[in-house]
């Protein structure tokens, strides 16, 4: 039995509020704890989040996302004799993106 509920604007009004206050106090902290690690990062570091991700597979092709120019150049030494197919994103600080594969 479906039962209708009656909500006024002000209700749904404070929950929209509550929900966009909740969402920006996330922003907050996560920008807050963005810049802690940035201050903790040593040269050897390769980024204050992750430094490679898991873009997926298409095949046999898998795809990798780099936002450390360095991470990206050991992976590259490590790698070099595999023969696995990789599709390499680069994301770097400046925010430009570029393919290889």
């Amino acid at each position: 039995m479906l039962m209708a509920v009656k909500v006024d604007f002000a209700t749904v009004a404070w929950l929209l509020g509550a929900a966009l206050a909740v969402w920006l106090l996330g922003l907050a902290i996560r920008q807050k704890l963005r810049t802690e690690a940035r201050k903790l990062m040593v040269p050897t570091c390769a980024a204050p989040g992750l430094a490679v991700e898991y873009g997926g597979w298409d095949g046999t092709a898998h795809e990798l996302v780099f936002t450390s120019k360095p991470y990206l150049e050991a992976f590259r030494a490590a790698n070099q004799p595999r023969t696995m197919p990789v599709r390499i994103v680069e994301r770097f600080q400046e925010g430009e993106t570029y393919a290889n594969g």
